[in-house]
């Protein structure tokens, strides 16, 4: 079910940039699922807003709020600098990491937010571990189990990530399964 009137736009993590400037296509996922979310964001809660941010700017911003030994790995870096984003933005609403569960990442979806949430990825491809994605609808199958849609902005990690174009991509129940393990996280909407 697709409740969104605002559909994020996809950004690829496979043509980014270190902080140096030199290709980073492979530890950008949550970079780049960060910046699909706060443009989704902007334009849905300040549409008169022209300059949307990017990538290489979200970055930066990620690497300035690093705490003691934090790595921008950490879901705890990415939490504080969304909500000073979606703060400034008038946002309803905050964003708390906490464990992933299947059913309630489709209640979110379902009442309108995409959300941002990790996968293990050493399912699909070996090298692999965690990887974060943007899911924002979900389907049931016949069974009535759900899966989700978004946008993988490293790929089809149903292919290994052979298939370059993750836009749009749809994992089913079965997969998720695989996915979203106990390890995993997401973003959960706190309404203000």
């Amino acid at each position: 079910m697709d409740t969104l009137k605002v559909k994020p736009e996809y950004l690829s993590q496979r043509d980014n940039l270190s902080s140096e400037g030199t290709p980073d296509h492979f530890t950008q996922c949550f970079i780049a699922s960060d910046t699909m979310f706060l443009r989704w964001a902007q334009k849905t809660y300040q549409p008169s807003k022209k300059t949307l941010i990017d990538e290489r700017a979200w970055l930066a911003a990620i690497e300035n709020n690093l705490s003691g030994r934090e790595t921008r790995f950490f879901w705890a870096v990415h939490e504080r600098a969304l909500n000073k984003v979606l703060n400034r933005i008038d946002a309803p609403f905050t964003l708390r990491a906490i464990p992933a569960n299947i059913q309630s990442i489709a209640e979110q979806i379902e009442s309108g937010f995409p959300t941002i949430l990790s996968m293990m990825g050493t399912a699909y491809k070996e090298t692999v571990k965690g990887h974060v994605w943007l899911a924002y609808w979900t389907e049931k199958n016949p069974q009535s189990e759900i899966g989700f849609g978004g946008h993988d902005p490293y790929g089809n990690a149903l292919t290994g990530w052979k298939d370059q174009n993750g836009n749009r991509i749809f994992y089913g129940s079965k997969d998720l399964r695989k996915m979203i393990l106990p390890t995993c996280h997401y973003f959960k909407v706190i309404h203000k």
